[in-house]
């Protein structure tokens, strides 16, 4: 996933360039805190279980009931 943050505003593309920006409001308003007026971050959107264990096919369907993280981005700042 790009993240790219130019003031208040956020937006998450991913890879193949579809916008997932209202997908995870969580991981937008923490990009929105960051100091940085504009920048560029490229990760990984992560769901771990109650085992810290990731479930990628949680992004899509997660079970009812299973303790898990909150979608998280790791990654890497580019600018």
């Amino acid at each position: 996933m790009l993240a790219y943050k130019d003031g208040d505003t956020v937006k998450l593309v991913s890879r193949n360039g579809r916008d997932h920006t209202s997908r995870f409001p969580g991981i937008v308003a923490a990009l929105r805190e960051l100091d940085a007026v504009t920048l560029v971050f490229d990760g990984e959107v992560a769901v771990f279980d109650a085992q810290l264990v990731s479930r990628f096919e949680w992004l899509r369907h997660r079970p009812t009931g299973q303790v898990a993280t909150p979608p998280i981005l790791h990654g890497v700042r580019l600018s």
